[in-house]
């Protein structure tokens, strides 16, 4: 949480699926949100996540490399990350990164304020690093 810039978390147990949206994005919600979702369920778990996510609140989530790629509830997530959300970068991991599982996996970090103009990619290797700009 330090690495993050929290420096005196308020930290909660208890399921979030069964906690209501939030009606006051300013004072409720989570400020950081740092996941791996479970596997075929990604596209449920994003859209809670991001309507739960305070003004200026961030996200560091783990996702299948098909969510990047995929049709239908992702493709909408994707649209609403870029148009609603700042997707500060997308970091894609080797497949077997994750252990027990060799499906190809990325990073996501973003941050709920203005959308922005350019989003990094990060390869495999750190070596490949690409900007793209959002039109």
């Amino acid at each position: 949480m330090i690495l993050a810039g929290v420096a005196q978390p308020n930290l909660e147990l208890g399921n979030t699926l069964e906690r209501p949206l939030p009606r006051n994005r300013s004072t409720e919600g989570f400020d950081l949100v740092m996941a791996n979702l479970p596997f075929g369920y990604e596209s449920g778990f994003l859209q809670h996540i991001l309507g739960h996510l305070t003004l200026g609140g961030r996200v560091v989530v783990v996702v299948p490399h098909g969510v990047l790629f995929r049709h239908g509830a992702d493709e909408m997530i994707r649209r609403q990350m870029l148009e609603e959300f700042h997707l500060d970068a997308v970091s894609s991991l080797t497949a077997g990164w994750l252990r027990g599982t060799n499906v190809k996996a990325s990073i996501l970090c973003i941050s709920r304020r203005e959308p922005a103009k350019e989003v990094v990619f990060v390869g495999e290797r750190l070596s490949c690093l690409r900007v793209f700009h959002i039109a």
